[in-house]
Protein backbone atom coordinates (compact mmCIF):
# COMPACT_ATOMS: atom_id res chain seq x y z
CA UNK A 1 0.00 0.00 0.00
CA UNK A 2 1.60 3.67 -0.50
CA UNK A 3 0.32 6.95 0.03
CA UNK A 4 0.28 9.39 -2.60
CA UNK A 5 -0.73 12.58 -3.80
CA UNK A 6 -4.22 12.59 -5.19
CA UNK A 7 -3.74 13.22 -9.80
CA UNK A 8 -6.69 15.03 -10.04
CA UNK A 9 -5.62 17.90 -9.01
CA UNK A 10 -4.41 20.26 -11.98
CA UNK A 11 -0.79 20.59 -10.05
CA UNK A 12 -0.19 17.20 -9.10
CA UNK A 13 -1.13 15.58 -12.96
CA UNK A 14 1.36 18.81 -14.21
CA UNK A 15 4.16 17.32 -11.50
CA UNK A 16 3.53 13.52 -12.35
CA UNK A 17 3.79 14.48 -16.42
CA UNK A 18 6.85 16.57 -15.67
CA UNK A 19 8.33 13.25 -14.77
CA UNK A 20 10.08 12.77 -18.67
CA UNK A 21 9.99 8.91 -17.76
CA UNK A 22 6.65 8.44 -16.40
CA UNK A 23 5.28 10.86 -19.52
CA UNK A 24 6.61 8.68 -22.34
CA UNK A 25 5.41 5.87 -20.01
CA UNK A 26 1.91 7.24 -20.29
CA UNK A 27 1.68 9.26 -23.75
CA UNK A 28 3.84 5.50 -25.48
CA UNK A 29 0.94 3.15 -23.62
CA UNK A 30 -2.15 5.78 -24.71
CA UNK A 31 -0.14 5.66 -28.03
CA UNK A 32 0.44 2.20 -28.41
CA UNK A 33 3.74 2.68 -29.61
CA UNK A 34 7.27 3.19 -28.63
CA UNK A 35 8.32 6.64 -27.57
CA UNK A 36 11.81 7.01 -27.69
CA UNK A 37 11.93 11.05 -26.22
CA UNK A 38 9.26 12.65 -25.00
CA UNK A 39 9.87 16.54 -24.81
CA UNK A 40 6.89 18.61 -22.73
CA UNK A 41 6.34 22.33 -24.34
CA UNK A 42 4.09 23.79 -21.33
CA UNK A 43 1.43 23.15 -19.19
CA UNK A 44 -1.85 25.39 -18.56
CA UNK A 45 -4.75 25.51 -16.63
CA UNK A 46 -7.46 26.93 -18.41
CA UNK A 47 -10.38 28.15 -16.60
CA UNK A 48 -13.49 29.66 -18.35
CA UNK A 49 -14.92 32.19 -16.51
CA UNK A 50 -17.11 31.13 -13.24
CA UNK A 51 -17.55 27.54 -13.91
CA UNK A 52 -16.14 24.56 -12.25
CA UNK A 53 -15.18 23.60 -15.66
CA UNK A 54 -11.00 23.31 -15.68
CA UNK A 55 -9.21 22.12 -18.48
CA UNK A 56 -5.60 20.87 -18.06
CA UNK A 57 -3.65 21.02 -21.32
CA UNK A 58 0.01 19.64 -21.82
CA UNK A 59 1.36 20.04 -24.93
CA UNK A 60 4.77 17.54 -26.03
CA UNK A 61 6.59 16.53 -28.77
CA UNK A 62 7.47 12.78 -28.82
CA UNK A 63 9.82 10.87 -31.16
CA UNK A 64 7.69 7.89 -31.98
CA UNK A 65 8.89 4.89 -33.07
CA UNK A 66 7.20 2.98 -36.05
CA UNK A 67 6.79 -0.65 -37.02
CA UNK A 68 9.27 -0.28 -39.44
CA UNK A 69 11.65 1.29 -37.20
CA UNK A 70 11.49 5.19 -38.09
CA UNK A 71 11.32 8.01 -35.72
CA UNK A 72 9.03 10.54 -36.33
CA UNK A 73 8.51 13.20 -34.35
CA UNK A 74 4.79 14.31 -33.46
CA UNK A 75 3.11 17.16 -31.41
CA UNK A 76 1.44 15.36 -28.56
CA UNK A 77 -2.11 17.64 -27.14
CA UNK A 78 -2.92 16.25 -23.75
CA UNK A 79 -6.14 17.86 -22.04
CA UNK A 80 -7.83 16.98 -19.42
CA UNK A 81 -11.40 17.63 -18.19
CA UNK A 82 -13.64 16.92 -15.11
CA UNK A 83 -17.00 18.21 -16.32
CA UNK A 84 -18.71 17.53 -20.34
CA UNK A 85 -19.58 20.65 -22.14
CA UNK A 86 -15.72 21.29 -23.32
CA UNK A 87 -16.49 20.12 -26.69
CA UNK A 88 -15.79 23.61 -28.14
CA UNK A 89 -13.32 24.54 -26.16
CA UNK A 90 -11.45 21.13 -27.27
CA UNK A 91 -11.86 22.66 -30.90
CA UNK A 92 -10.65 26.01 -30.15
CA UNK A 93 -7.26 24.43 -28.78
CA UNK A 94 -6.40 22.14 -31.40
CA UNK A 95 -7.49 25.25 -33.83
CA UNK A 96 -4.19 27.18 -31.64
CA UNK A 97 -2.07 23.52 -32.41
CA UNK A 98 -2.96 23.97 -36.56
CA UNK A 99 -2.06 27.31 -36.02
CA UNK A 100 1.16 27.64 -34.05
CA UNK A 101 4.27 28.07 -36.52
CA UNK A 102 6.44 26.28 -33.84
CA UNK A 103 4.93 22.87 -34.73
CA UNK A 104 7.45 21.68 -37.57
CA UNK A 105 10.40 19.35 -37.17
CA UNK A 106 13.85 20.64 -38.54
CA UNK A 107 13.56 19.94 -41.86
CA UNK A 108 10.54 22.68 -41.28
CA UNK A 109 7.31 20.01 -42.43
CA UNK A 110 4.74 20.45 -40.06
CA UNK A 111 4.42 17.66 -36.95
CA UNK A 112 1.48 15.74 -37.12
CA UNK A 113 -0.73 16.22 -34.19
CA UNK A 114 -2.24 13.58 -31.91
CA UNK A 115 -4.71 14.78 -29.31
CA UNK A 116 -5.59 12.70 -26.30
CA UNK A 117 -8.64 13.29 -24.03
CA UNK A 118 -8.16 12.26 -20.51
CA UNK A 119 -11.91 12.79 -19.51
CA UNK A 120 -13.49 12.41 -15.81
CA UNK A 121 -16.89 11.68 -17.08
CA UNK A 122 -17.96 9.60 -20.24
CA UNK A 123 -18.98 10.69 -23.39
CA UNK A 124 -21.07 7.13 -24.65
CA UNK A 125 -23.30 4.70 -22.94
CA UNK A 126 -22.87 2.16 -26.01
CA UNK A 127 -19.23 2.12 -25.99
CA UNK A 128 -18.19 1.63 -22.26
CA UNK A 129 -14.01 1.54 -23.34
CA UNK A 130 -11.98 3.47 -21.21
CA UNK A 131 -10.22 4.23 -24.34
CA UNK A 132 -10.96 4.94 -27.93
CA UNK A 133 -8.59 5.60 -30.21
CA UNK A 134 -9.77 7.46 -33.71
CA UNK A 135 -7.26 6.75 -36.55
CA UNK A 136 -8.54 8.39 -39.81
CA UNK A 137 -8.51 5.86 -42.81
CA UNK A 138 -7.41 7.14 -46.14
CA UNK A 139 -9.40 5.63 -49.27
CA UNK A 140 -9.31 5.39 -52.72
CA UNK A 141 -11.48 6.03 -55.16
CA UNK A 142 -12.60 2.76 -55.19
CA UNK A 143 -12.90 1.98 -51.40
CA UNK A 144 -9.47 0.55 -51.62
CA UNK A 145 -7.50 1.90 -48.03
CA UNK A 146 -4.44 2.58 -48.39
CA UNK A 147 -1.95 1.60 -45.88
CA UNK A 148 -0.77 4.31 -44.25
CA UNK A 149 -1.30 7.96 -44.64
CA UNK A 150 1.55 9.29 -42.30
CA UNK A 151 3.73 9.35 -45.47
CA UNK A 152 1.47 11.51 -47.56
CA UNK A 153 2.95 14.51 -45.56
CA UNK A 154 0.06 16.62 -47.45
CA UNK A 155 -2.82 14.31 -45.41
CA UNK A 156 -0.37 14.05 -42.17
CA UNK A 157 0.03 18.04 -42.14
CA UNK A 158 -3.91 18.58 -41.75
CA UNK A 159 -5.56 15.42 -39.71
CA UNK A 160 -4.70 14.32 -36.63
CA UNK A 161 -5.44 11.20 -34.87
CA UNK A 162 -7.45 11.17 -31.66
CA UNK A 163 -7.25 9.17 -28.43
CA UNK A 164 -10.56 9.31 -26.06
CA UNK A 165 -9.69 8.41 -22.25
CA UNK A 166 -13.12 7.89 -20.30
CA UNK A 167 -12.07 7.60 -16.45
CA UNK A 168 -15.22 6.08 -15.38
CA UNK A 169 -15.46 3.10 -17.81
CA UNK A 170 -11.77 2.14 -16.51
CA UNK A 171 -11.86 -1.79 -15.55
CA UNK A 172 -11.10 -3.07 -12.32
CA UNK A 173 -9.22 -5.44 -13.99
CA UNK A 174 -5.83 -4.91 -14.72
CA UNK A 175 -4.77 -6.82 -17.44
CA UNK A 176 -1.88 -4.12 -19.12
CA UNK A 177 0.36 -1.61 -17.94
CA UNK A 178 -2.54 1.24 -19.41
CA UNK A 179 -4.98 -0.56 -17.33
CA UNK A 180 -2.55 0.12 -14.09
CA UNK A 181 -1.54 3.38 -14.93
CA UNK A 182 -5.51 4.56 -15.30
CA UNK A 183 -6.49 3.04 -12.06
CA UNK A 184 -4.90 5.73 -10.53
CA UNK A 185 -6.65 7.70 -11.63
CA UNK A 186 -9.87 5.59 -11.01
CA UNK A 187 -9.24 5.14 -7.27
CA UNK A 188 -8.62 8.82 -6.93
CA UNK A 189 -11.26 10.42 -5.01
CA UNK A 190 -12.82 13.53 -6.13
CA UNK A 191 -10.81 16.66 -6.24
CA UNK A 192 -11.20 19.12 -2.63
CA UNK A 193 -12.31 15.64 -0.73
CA UNK A 194 -8.81 14.18 -0.51
CA UNK A 195 -4.86 15.53 -1.50
CA UNK A 196 -3.68 12.37 -0.75
CA UNK A 197 -5.18 8.49 -0.50
CA UNK A 198 -3.96 4.89 -0.13
CA UNK A 199 -3.51 2.86 -3.58
CA UNK A 200 -3.93 -0.40 -2.40
CA UNK A 201 -2.60 -2.35 -5.51
CA UNK A 202 0.89 -2.61 -5.17
CA UNK A 203 3.01 -3.47 -8.54
CA UNK A 204 6.01 -6.26 -8.56
CA UNK A 205 9.27 -4.73 -8.14
CA UNK A 206 9.63 -6.26 -11.88
CA UNK A 207 6.62 -3.34 -13.13
CA UNK A 208 9.29 -0.80 -13.10
CA UNK A 209 6.92 1.82 -14.75
CA UNK A 210 4.74 1.38 -12.48
CA UNK A 211 6.71 1.60 -9.84
CA UNK A 212 8.49 4.58 -10.50
CA UNK A 213 5.04 6.51 -11.61
CA UNK A 214 3.75 5.58 -7.91
CA UNK A 215 7.33 7.00 -6.55
CA UNK A 216 6.45 10.07 -8.18
CA UNK A 217 3.17 10.31 -6.86
CA UNK A 218 4.70 9.39 -3.38
CA UNK A 219 7.25 12.31 -3.31
CA UNK A 220 4.09 14.23 -4.96
CA UNK A 221 2.40 13.58 -1.44
CA UNK A 222 5.53 14.53 0.47
CA UNK A 223 5.87 17.96 -1.06
CA UNK A 224 4.75 20.98 1.13
CA UNK A 225 4.97 23.46 -1.34
CA UNK A 226 2.47 20.84 -3.90
CA UNK A 227 0.23 20.47 -1.10
CA UNK A 228 0.01 24.18 -0.47
CA UNK A 229 -0.53 24.31 -4.03
CA UNK A 230 -3.37 22.14 -3.87
CA UNK A 231 -5.00 23.94 -1.22
CA UNK A 232 -4.66 26.86 -3.87
CA UNK A 233 -6.42 24.27 -6.20
CA UNK A 234 -9.70 24.12 -3.33
CA UNK A 235 -9.95 27.56 -2.27
CA UNK A 236 -10.35 28.18 -5.40
CA UNK A 237 -12.55 26.12 -6.56
CA UNK A 238 -14.43 27.29 -3.74
CA UNK A 239 -14.36 30.88 -5.02
CA UNK A 240 -14.97 29.87 -8.28
CA UNK A 241 -18.14 27.60 -6.89
CA UNK A 242 -19.79 30.60 -4.60
CA UNK A 243 -18.71 32.90 -7.79
CA UNK A 244 -21.09 30.46 -10.21
CA UNK A 245 -23.90 30.24 -7.28
CA UNK A 246 -23.67 34.25 -7.60
CA UNK A 247 -24.02 34.14 -11.36
CA UNK A 248 -26.60 31.87 -11.32
CA UNK A 249 -28.83 33.38 -8.95
CA UNK A 250 -28.38 36.39 -11.06
CA UNK A 251 -29.29 34.98 -14.13
CA UNK A 252 -32.28 33.49 -11.85
CA UNK A 253 -32.99 37.56 -11.23
CA UNK A 254 -32.71 38.18 -14.23
CA UNK A 255 -34.79 35.81 -15.97
CA UNK A 256 -37.63 36.92 -13.49
CA UNK A 257 -36.76 40.63 -13.98
CA UNK A 258 -37.23 39.75 -18.11
CA UNK A 259 -40.52 38.21 -17.52
CA UNK A 260 -42.05 40.43 -16.05
CA UNK A 261 -40.85 43.19 -18.15
CA UNK A 262 -42.42 40.58 -20.64
CA UNK A 263 -45.89 40.57 -18.84
CA UNK A 264 -46.17 44.42 -18.20
CA UNK A 265 -45.31 44.84 -22.00
CA UNK A 266 -48.37 42.87 -22.54
CA UNK A 267 -50.02 44.60 -20.26
CA UNK A 268 -49.23 47.87 -21.84
CA UNK A 269 -49.95 46.54 -25.25
CA UNK A 270 -53.36 45.74 -24.29
CA UNK A 271 -53.53 48.88 -22.70
CA UNK A 272 -52.53 50.48 -25.88
CA UNK A 273 -55.66 48.16 -27.87
CA UNK A 274 -58.08 49.36 -25.52
CA UNK A 275 -56.98 53.40 -26.28
CA UNK A 276 -57.02 52.45 -30.06
CA UNK A 277 -60.42 51.05 -29.77
CA UNK A 278 -61.72 53.58 -27.53
CA UNK A 279 -60.36 56.46 -29.85
CA UNK A 280 -61.43 54.72 -32.92
CA UNK A 281 -65.07 54.77 -31.10
CA UNK A 282 -64.08 58.36 -29.78
CA UNK A 283 -63.64 59.45 -33.66
CA UNK A 284 -66.32 57.68 -34.13
CA UNK A 285 -68.39 59.49 -31.39
CA UNK A 286 -66.86 62.92 -33.12
CA UNK A 287 -68.18 62.01 -36.34
CA UNK A 288 -71.64 61.56 -35.48
CA UNK A 289 -71.79 65.08 -33.40
CA UNK A 290 -70.05 66.65 -36.18
CA UNK A 291 -72.99 65.36 -38.64
CA UNK A 292 -75.94 66.31 -36.02
CA UNK A 293 -73.91 69.91 -35.45
CA UNK A 294 -74.29 69.97 -39.54
CA UNK A 295 -78.28 69.09 -39.13
CA UNK A 296 -78.68 71.41 -36.49
CA UNK A 297 -77.46 73.82 -38.23
CA UNK A 298 -79.52 72.79 -41.32
CA UNK A 299 -82.09 72.97 -38.59
CA UNK A 300 -81.00 76.48 -37.40
CA UNK A 301 -81.10 77.52 -40.87
CA UNK A 302 -84.47 76.32 -41.69
CA UNK A 303 -85.97 77.56 -38.32
CA UNK A 304 -84.63 81.07 -39.48
CA UNK A 305 -85.88 81.02 -42.82
CA UNK A 306 -89.27 80.06 -41.43
CA UNK A 307 -88.94 83.00 -39.05
CA UNK A 308 -88.13 85.17 -41.73
CA UNK A 309 -91.15 84.21 -43.96
CA UNK A 310 -93.35 84.12 -40.92
CA UNK A 311 -91.97 87.65 -40.31
CA UNK A 312 -92.92 88.45 -43.65
CA UNK A 313 -96.63 86.82 -43.22
CA UNK A 314 -97.49 88.52 -40.12
CA UNK A 315 -96.19 91.88 -41.90
CA UNK A 316 -98.45 90.86 -44.55
CA UNK A 317 -101.50 90.21 -42.33
CA UNK A 318 -100.85 93.49 -40.71
CA UNK A 319 -100.60 94.78 -43.97
CA UNK A 320 -104.05 93.54 -45.26
CA UNK A 321 -105.82 94.03 -41.08
CA UNK A 322 -104.93 97.60 -42.21
CA UNK A 323 -106.29 98.23 -45.78
CA UNK A 324 -108.94 96.39 -44.33
CA UNK A 325 -109.93 98.71 -41.56
CA UNK A 326 -108.85 101.51 -44.25
CA UNK A 327 -111.61 99.56 -46.46
CA UNK A 328 -114.24 99.80 -43.32
CA UNK A 329 -113.60 102.69 -42.61
CA UNK A 330 -113.80 104.20 -45.93
CA UNK A 331 -116.84 102.47 -46.10
CA UNK A 332 -118.40 103.92 -42.94
CA UNK A 333 -117.55 107.23 -44.62
CA UNK A 334 -119.23 106.61 -47.10
CA UNK A 335 -122.20 105.20 -44.99
CA UNK A 336 -122.45 108.54 -43.47
CA UNK A 337 -122.08 110.84 -46.76
CA UNK A 338 -125.01 109.01 -48.01
CA UNK A 339 -127.30 109.68 -44.83
CA UNK A 340 -126.02 113.46 -44.76
CA UNK A 341 -127.00 113.69 -48.95
CA UNK A 342 -130.50 111.65 -48.41
CA UNK A 343 -130.88 114.17 -45.30
CA UNK A 344 -130.38 117.42 -47.25
CA UNK A 345 -132.10 115.67 -50.39
CA UNK A 346 -129.41 115.10 -52.81
CA UNK A 347 -130.17 111.40 -53.10
CA UNK A 348 -133.75 111.48 -54.32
Amino acid sequence: MAIIANPTYDEVFKYLMADERVSRVIIGCLLDKKIKRVKQRNNDVLRAGYSDLHLLRLDFNAEVVQESGETVEVCIELQRAQEADEVMRFRKYLATQYADETNKDEAGKPLHIVTIYLLGHTISTEHKEAVLRINHVVRKNDGMEISTKSSIDFISALTNDMIVVQIPYVKAKHDTLLDKILSVFKEAPRRTSAKTFDYHDNPDEQDVEMVNLLRVLEKAAADPKLIRLMDMEDELEHFVKAKEEEAEEARKQIAAAKEKITEAGERIAKADEMIAQANKKSARADEMIAKADEKSARADEKFAKADEMIAKAEKMIASARAIEAEHEKMIAEMAQLKALMKKHGFGE
